[in-house]
């Protein structure tokens, strides 16, 4: 799987779908993006734009209409259609759909004031992305990791915890189940397989200074 990466500006670039055996991944930043999301609340539906009033904090407003509206802003550029007719299914502990046979699989990820979206046309993905927080105790973080992930943590630091979680999250998110599948049944590879499966492989993301982040995609010979 090869990825090409975007920021939200680039939009207007976009004339259609993934090609077969890539992903795209866009990035945008809530503050730098902001005047974005708030020139375009019109295509947040009522249940999104009453979601997005309950939101206490600015920056908590932000990325959950960020992630909303960016992608339908993406999804509409790919299928040539207008944002107001994207709709996505968003229930609680479950993957994010876009309605319709679009033929587009997509997953978000939002951390600080990043927002991650990963696109294909081709495979299941699942993207995941976290701020660095040096301060936080990798050590207890470590209890819920698989055993060979705990030492790695207890060897290596902060760092490390990251690399590590980011892969599990955009695993779980990929298959669709969230840490309804626990993260100590499982651990990524070296070489990027998961070890419960083979049908499923991690990319580390680094290119966003002081953040973390992995995607990660469906390997069958037919998804891709």
């Amino acid at each position: 799987m090869n990825l090409s990466y975007f920021n939200i500006r680039d939009i207007p670039e976009i004339k259609s779908l993934p090609k077969h055996g890539m992903a795209d991944i866009w990035s945008a930043d809530i503050c730098l993006d902001r005047e974005i999301i708030m020139n375009h609340l019109h295509y947040l539906n009522a249940d999104e734009l009453s979601r997005y009033r309950r939101f206490l904090k600015e920056e908590d407003r932000l990325r959950f209409a960020g992630g909303r509206i960016f992608t339908k802003l993406i999804a509409a550029a790919y299928l040539g259609i207008k944002a107001e007719e994207i709709s996505i299914i968003s229930e609680k502990n479950t993957k994010p759909v876009i309605m319709g046979k679009t033929g587009l699989e997509y997953n978000i990820s939002h951390s600080g004031d990043m927002i991650l979206l990963a696109f294909s046309s081709s495979a299941e993905v699942g993207v995941d992305i976290e701020k660095n927080d040096p301060n936080i105790d990798a050590a207890l973080l470590s209890t819920v990791l698989h055993p060979k992930e705990k030492e790695a943590v207890l060897r290596c630091g902060t760092d490390e915890f990251f690399r590590i979680w980011t892969g599990k999250e955009a695993y779980v998110k990929a298959v669709g189940k969230g840490f309804s599948i626990s993260p100590e049944s499982f651990f990524v590879q070296e070489n990027g397989t998961v070890s419960s499966t083979e049908e499923y492989k991690v990319l580390r993301i680094d290119r966003y200074n002081g953040y973390f982040a992995a995607f990660c995609y469906h390997t069958k010979e037919e998804k891709i």
